[in-house]
């Protein structure tokens, strides 16, 4: 494995678990944001590791192009990466229909969790 796939593998990391102390902390939706983060980052050591570098902060489009690279890839990870993909905005900016803490609640938060996991372990089961 590349050297910088480990750094993106560990920010990803780092940030999942700063979304695990933002939930047990009741920040809920900087927690989402964390766990987008982590989604986010671990999908870019994918790319670092064949060589690429991204600039997309979208998950949705990564793995997009990595399903036009051949991997397989479920409908239940594009479903849970879309909704990861919302986090990155809503979560840290006042929309015109509310504040980001009026979005985001424990079970939210959590269920984010547990995608940004399935996520990595995605990653995981693609590395060398």
């Amino acid at each position: 494995m590349r050297e910088q796939t480990g750094w993106w593998l560990q920010a990803a990391r780092r940030d999942l678990e700063a979304a695990g102390l933002l939930v047990q902390g009741g920040i809920f939706e900087l927690a989402s944001f964390h766990c987008h983060q982590a989604a986010e980052k671990s999908l870019k050591a994918l790319f670092v590791e064949r060589g690429v570098t991204e600039r997309t902060h979208s998950g949705l489009e990564l793995l997009s192009r990595l399903r036009q690279d051949g991997l397989q890839i479920t409908d239940d990870l594009f479903h849970q990466v879309r909704k990861l993909d919302r986090s990155y905005i809503d979560s840290r900016y006042p929309s015109g229909v509310t504040a980001p803490e009026h979005l985001y609640d424990k079970k939210t938060a959590e269920e984010l969790y547990q995608w940004a996991q399935s996520v990595m372990a995605f990653v995981q089961s693609n590395l060398p």
